[in-house]
């Protein structure tokens, strides 16, 4: 899961991205509370590393996701 936590509405993007370049997840979100916490569905991705980008308010934030079973 996801969560941001913010005073003001914004709007989010969250693409997820095999190593390869792929895009193989995207969400834009419009967030209008305080809080969210955003579960995303990897069930159906392979076994590996992916990258995620959170875009939000002109910012944008990348973290390394690994999906082990």
């Amino acid at each position: 899961s996801i969560s941001f936590s913010n005073h003001e509405n914004f709007s989010t993007e969250i693409k997820i991205y095999s190593l390869s370049g792929k895009l193989v997840y995207n969400s834009k979100v419009e967030i209008k509370s305080a809080q969210l916490v955003d579960k995303i569905d990897v069930s159906n991705f392979p076994i590996g590393n992916y990258i995620v980008t959170i875009t939000s308010n002109g910012e944008q934030s990348t973290r390394k996701l690994v999906i082990n079973r």
